[in-house]
Formats: structure tokens, C-alpha cells, sequence
């Protein structure tokens, strides 16, 4: 075999070099028509990570000013739980004082022997209502009559002095003059218990 048969003639070898550039036109077009849409995928691509980062910045941003806006509610919260018990404790040290001064005030005009001690110890403070840092007249006396007469010991009894009738053609009775000659609330309220009218 000659080596002439093998070698292709001139037009064939054209051929071939024309299919040859042919093949490589096409592939250099694949090639560059792959390249154009990597390009735009990477483009595309590039802004997905664009937004993704923005929205990334932005929700940790939101998550800073979250942990910021709970850290300051937490705190106003626990100021304002301690000013509530502040107030509460207020609130009950004024109750506490006017019950006090309510109960010094009728233990001496009940004529109590310790006055600090039957105040402070035998009255039963839980039933006088306090409104507005003024105790309850009524819960006072109410106290105070019950305490008198379960610890009479503790208190001078003022004996009940003996009516005193008015003198025939006097128009004013002895009622009347016992009130006149009394000097502390506890002789006016002994006046108006003998006298019916407490």
C-alpha cells in the first residue's frame, strides 16, 4: 500500500478543513452561547445574593432593635413593678398610721390605763376600714367599746352618777346640768348612757 491512497486529495482535504472550521464555528458558538448564559445565571445569581444579604442585614438589624426594645420594656416593667410595691408599702404604712392615731385618740378618751398597750395590743385593728388615710369613726368606736369590755381591767371606769332630778318649777332638768358640768368626752358619753340617749 502506498502512502498517495491514504492521503486524501486536495478537494477532500478541503472538505475536511471546512468541516473542520464548521465543527469549530459551531462548538465556538455552543461554547459561546454557554458562556452568554452562565454569564446571565451568574448575574442572576449574583442578585439573589444581593437581596438574600439585604434581607439578611435587615433581619438582623430588626433582631438588634428587637433584643434593644425588650431589654428597655423589661426594664420599665421591673421599675414599675418596684414603684407599685413602693406605693403598696406606702399605701399601708399611711393606713397603719391612721389607724393608730384613730385608736390613741379613743383609747384616752376611754380613760385606758396604757393607752400604747391597749391600742397596740388588745384591739382588733383588722376590722377598722381606712378610705382615703382617714379611719373609720364607726370601726374605731366599735373596737374600742368591744376591747373596754373584754379588758375593763385596762380602762378607769367613771362610775354612773345617779340622775339627777329637776326641782319642782325648774324647767331645767338634771340632764341638761350634768351636761354643762362635764369635762372630758368620756363624762359626756357616761351623761348620755345614763340618761338613755346613747
Amino acid at each position: 500500500m502506498s502512502t498517495e491512497n491514504n492521503m486524501p486529495n486536495g478537494t477532500e482535504q478541503e472538505g475536511v478543513e471546512n468541516a473542520q472550521v464548521s465543527e469549530d464555528t459551531t462548538a465556538q458558538e455552543h461554547s459561546d452561547a454557554g458562556q452568554s448564559d452562565a454569564e446571565a445565571r451568574i448575574a442572576e445569581l449574583q442578585a439573589e445574593l444581593d437581596r438574600v444579604s439585604k434581607n439578611l442585614g435587615a433581619s438582623r438589624r430588626f433582631e438588634r432593635n428587637a433584643k434593644e426594645t425588650r431589654t428597655a420594656l423589661e426594664t420599665e416593667v421591673s421599675e414599675l413593678r418596684a414603684f407599685k410595691e413602693r406605693a403598696e408599702k406606702a399605701e399601708s404604712l399611711l393606713n397603719e398610721q391612721a389607724i393608730e392615731r384613730a385608736l390613741t385618740e379613743a383609747a384616752t378618751a376611754a380613760k385606758a390605763k396604757n393607752v400604747k398597750m391597749v391600742v397596740s395590743k388588745l384591739v382588733d385593728r383588722t376590722a377598722i376600714k381606712v378610705e382615703n388615710g382617714v379611719a373609720n369613726a364607726e370601726d374605731v368606736e366599735a373596737q374600742m367599746l368591744k376591747t373596754k369590755e373584754e379588758f375593763a381591767d385596762q380602762f378607769d371606769v367613771t362610775p354612773v352618777p345617779d340622775v339627777a332630778r329637776a326641782a319642782e318649777g325648774s324647767p331645767v332638768g338634771g340632764y341638761a346640768k350634768e351636761l354643762d358640768a362635764c369635762k372630758t368626752t368620756a363624762d359626756i358619753e357616761a351623761v348620755m348612757r345614763k340618761y338613755g340617749k346613747r
